[in-house]
């Protein structure tokens, strides 16, 4: 960083001189350098482990992820139909929703239009199925 924008910036650091130990100080680093502040020089600070050795009777093996359960005959089959039983459904959905965006359709009498209506809410209920059923399974 830019030293004179950082000592007009910055009321005060703290400076880190290990084993735990902070101090805080007013001013910005040129000051605390003009007060017979030093950093130790990287090649000098010996660095501590932190981690401890502990012997291990057990070998760590890497987890592996959860085994897939095997599908039964049926779901494997059911599984296999899905994808032909959504795209029926969303194509007849297509259909229906061709003929319920048409202004005319509705100058029908209620009982022509409400079974139309019906049907689109079914089909929309049974693709929410279907992909759930096949969430699952997957």
């Amino acid at each position: 960083h830019d030293r004179e924008f950082m000592d007009r910036v910055v009321t005060g650091i703290l400076v880190l001189h290990g084993e735990g130990r902070i101090s805080e100080h007013v001013g910005g680093y040129s000051d605390w350098i003009n007060r017979g502040g030093s950093l130790s020089p990287l090649e000098q600070a010996e660095p501590r482990s932190r981690e401890r050795k502990v012997k291990s009777t057990v070998p760590v093996q890497p987890k592996a992820e959860p085994a897939r359960k095997k599908l039964s005959y049926k779901d494997q089959r059911e599984l296999d139909a899905l994808p032909g039983v959504i795209e029926q459904l969303e194509n007849r959905q297509a259909e229906l929703e061709s003929i319920l965006s048409d202004p005319d359709f509705y100058r029908q009498e209620q009982e022509k239009v409400q079974p139309v209506v019906q049907e689109m809410k079914s089909i929309g209920e049974r693709l929410q199925a279907a992909y759930q059923r096949w969430e699952e399974l997957e």
